[in-house]
């Protein structure tokens, strides 16, 4: 409930009742997340079958976003570029096709049916 502080926690009998709304609550607020063959093709700028973590994901591909807001970019999205290390599995910097599908699968199954992750 990260961007929710604006209601007032009630008790009624015996239950808390808390009205909160969590960033990536909605379907259009993530998207889909390319194939890997896909990623390479576009974006392995030195062609060695690996998404570079740091320089070959680009920032707009969104695990979240607010587009709702009218803010800058930086500022209403949080990209998958943030979240890709922690599949780099041997820490090499780099994300071979093993380790996509995995974030991908990570991704599918945290969204659940509204995710577009697959």
């Amino acid at each position: 409930m990260v961007t929710s502080g604006n209601a007032t926690p009630i008790i009624i009998n015996d239950i808390l009742y808390v009205n909160g709304w969590y960033n990536l609550g909605g379907p259009t607020q993530f998207d889909s997340i390319p194939d890997f063959n896909i990623m390479a093709a576009k974006y392995d700028a030195n062609h060695d079958n690996l998404i570079n973590t740091l320089t070959e994901i680009p920032y707009e591909i969104a695990a979240g976003k607010r587009p709702d807001l009218g803010l800058p970019i930086g500022d209403s999205l949080s990209s998958i570029s943030r979240f890709a290390r922690a599949w780099d599995s041997n820490k090499d910097g780099d994300l071979d096709e093993k380790e996509w599908i995995q974030m991908k699968k990570d991704f599918f199954s945290y969204y659940g049916s509204w995710g577009n992750c697959t």
